[in-house]
């Protein structure tokens, strides 16, 4: 850099000079001071090649149309120009103008078939469409003329992912671990195959590897704790989470995670506080609010609960989970002001019917809101059905005892919980 500042004071208008500081800035992240130049370079020499160097860095910018622009008066200078062709393509591509991209890497592919570039380019839009077949077939003649094109093994890779056929999908990512040994997302992205495999020990050591030339990459530290949680290695989850968090503290998904394990451990203050943070970020953080719900149902806060699902519904009316747990609550909180059996009934009915009448807890819920509101057939008719269902007849969980309740035309209540 330093050197092309020192000779452009003594030549300002050498265009090879200007080009390579361009280039010089982008390398640094600068692509405003590379613009700069390039639009130097146009006003000293407006070549093809100039505009095509300036579309590239409009497109680093995410500026597509200038790009684009640019691109096209390249081309009306050379209309065979197979880079600018190429280049227009991926700006065509990240406006999700799918034909148009593909239109330009085939006159470029033309042009220059011995393209792998322009070959992997051509695949990436086929992917975006979800034609992994096709895309597959790119990148794998990309890989033809150039064996060696890490992008395009990685993309494939990430391809048979897509197909579930995740033996070729590890094969293609070894290889890219193999020869750029320095990025850790082939090693995050191994990691997922693996999971998808059932080989979480597999997985970990991926994601640990991932972490190992990375220590800042965050969705391995969040992908190992996903896993750790689904294993009840609490501490290690929330160890994971909070380098995540450390990292990226909007990540919304570890902070959700976090506050989940942290309710595992019976923690419930850490997980509400989670949850809380998880609200203020997202106020339509539907999950957030029902999870936060329970826990103040647990600490006996029922109205911070019921404000909770009733933020929960105006945000997703339709959440089964919030439908049938605040009917639980309206149904069978152990203080009379929380309680509203006609409400609870219509929600409760609502579970059952999105269900078709087959979910045993909808029913079990159902079964409640009826006592609730006085109605015990309903009550006992509702629950002696969902007993017939297998899963709840092996885990009871005192439904049974519920329906001795309803036979007696007696009504359920949950133990009273003292506010801490």
């Amino acid at each position: 850099m330093a050197f092309y500042t020192a000779q452009l004071r003594v030549n300002a208008r050498d265009t090879w000079l200007l080009t390579n500081r361009a280039y010089a800035w982008c390398l640094q992240g600068e692509v405003d001071n590379a613009i700069k130049d390039m639009t130097e370079v146009i006003r000293l020499d407006p070549s093809p090649d100039a505009y095509n160097a300036r579309g590239s860095l409009w497109t680093d910018n995410s500026d597509y149309d200038k790009a684009i622009e640019d691109y096209n008066t390249a081309l009306r200078g050379n209309p065979t120009h197979a880079s600018a062709l190429n280049n227009r393509g991926v700006a065509y591509r990240w406006k999700r103008d799918f034909d148009r991209a593909i239109l330009d890497y085939n006159e470029s592919i033309r042009l220059e078939p011995i393209s792998a570039v322009v070959f992997s380019n051509r695949a990436a839009a086929w992917a975006l469409q979800g034609d992994f077949d096709r895309a597959i077939k790119e990148y794998t003649e990309a890989l033809r003329i150039d064996p060696e094109l890490v992008s395009a093994i990685t993309e494939r890779g990430l391809m048979w992912m897509e197909k579930g056929e995740l033996d070729k999908a590890i094969a293609d990512l070894t290889t890219t671990m193999k020869l750029d040994s320095t990025d850790p997302r082939a090693a995050n992205h191994r990691g997922n195959a693996w999971l998808g495999k059932g080989n979480n020990e597999k997985a970990i050591e991926d994601y640990t590897a991932a972490l190992t030339i990375n220590p800042k990459f965050v969705v391995a530290y969040t992908n190992r704790a996903n896993i750790w949680s689904r294993q009840g290695a609490w501490d290690k989850a929330i160890a994971d989470f909070n380098e995540a968090v450390k990292l990226d503290p909007k990540n919304l998904g570890a902070i959700y995670n976090r506050g989940r394990a942290w309710a595992a451990k019976g923690d419930v203050d850490r997980s509400i506080a989670d949850f809380t943070e998880v609200i203020r970020f997202e106020p339509k953080a539907v999950g957030a609010m029902h999870d936060r719900a329970s826990l103040w149902t647990t600490k006996g806060d029922y109205a911070k609960a019921i404000a909770d699902y009733e933020a929960a519904l105006q945000a997703s009316p339709d959440y089964l989970a919030v439908l049938n747990h605040f009917a639980w609550l309206l149904a069978t909180c152990p203080t009379d002001a929380h309680r509203n059996g006609k409400r609870a009934v219509a929600l409760a009915t609502r579970v059952c019917e999105s269900t078709k009448w087959q979910n045993p807890y909808a029913l079990e819920t159902l079964a409640a809101a009826c006592a609730e509101s006085g109605d015990f057939e309903s009550a006992k008719k509702h629950l002696t059905k969902a007993l017939e269902n297998d899963e709840l007849a092996k885990n009871p969980d005192g439904a049974r005892e519920r329906l001795k309740l309803y036979e007696q035309n007696k009504l359920f209540r949950t133990a009273i919980v003292a506010k801490k």
